[in-house]
């Protein structure tokens, strides 16, 4: 999991160049969050790579560049952080926000992420990676009305990633409630679910969730790369008999 470790140790962390990083795993995350509710939350469409974290805590040195397909991520060289008395450990990282129009306006494009400094280089291809995800209604239905009592399909989009576990799905009344969990039977990238027969009709916030991994296509200057996808997305949608 991408984040914050505590208990590192030396208030000063010591400062090291790629070529010191060539035997960690550069971990990668993919964020592609659609909400309703909050549709400008800072990071919501967000690539993420930072270097796993080993005993000890290191700030990558200065002249460290990071790019994503050859535009410039924000680098944050990690070291210690924190306040109120509590250091954390931040691990060497680089950030890039995609606009989500872009990404959705073709066909799925291949991603390489480069980090050079004057001692080495790392370089990973994400196969597809540039890619709006969604979940499309399926099994011959559209449209927002969801029906009573009856089975609805929904399919993660692109094709070429690979949902790891069942999707997540909730219903929150509009006119205020409680949210309801649905129990999902997943089956590759298709989620389906049923709709209670006792929900009330009337408007609903429809929230679809689910992790996918993406395909490795080069991994060069660390010891691996691993990583994947977290997709959300809120739908107003009308439940009906």
């Amino acid at each position: 999991m991408l984040g914050l470790l505590s208990g590192c140790g030396s208030s000063v962390a010591p400062s090291v160049t790629l070529a010191d990083l060539r035997g960690r795993t550069l971990q990668f995350a993919l964020t592609d969050v659609d909400s309703l509710e909050r549709p400008s939350t800072p990071g919501a469409h967000r690539v993420t790579v930072l270097f796993s974290q080993e005993e000890g805590c290191v700030r990558l040195t200065d002249g460290v560049t990071a790019t994503l397909e050859g535009e410039p991520m924000t680098l944050v060289p990690g070291g210690f952080s924190g306040s109120g008395g509590r250091q954390t450990c931040e691990s060497p990282r680089a950030t890039f926000d995609f606009d989500p129009a872009r990404w959705g306006g073709g066909a799925p494009q291949d991603v390489r992420i480069t980090l050079r400094d004057d001692t080495h280089t790392v370089d990973v291809v994400l196969a597809g990676a540039q890619a709006k995800r969604r979940l499309v209604r399926g099994g011959g239905a559209s449209g927002t009305t969801l029906q009573r009592g009856q089975v609805q399909t929904y399919e993660w989009q692109p094709a070429s990633d690979t949902v790891v576990d069942a999707l997540k799905v909730s219903l929150t009344p509009r006119s205020g409630g409680l949210t309801t969990s649905l129990p999902v039977e997943q089956e590759g990238n298709t989620g389906r679910f049923l709709v209670p027969e006792a929900s009330t009709e009337g408007l609903y916030l429809l929230r679809l969730d689910g992790t996918a991994t993406v395909r490795v296509l080069s991994c060069e200057g660390v010891a691996g790369c691993e990583g994947g996808v977290v997709h959300s997305e809120e739908v107003e949608v009308t439940v009906a008999r």
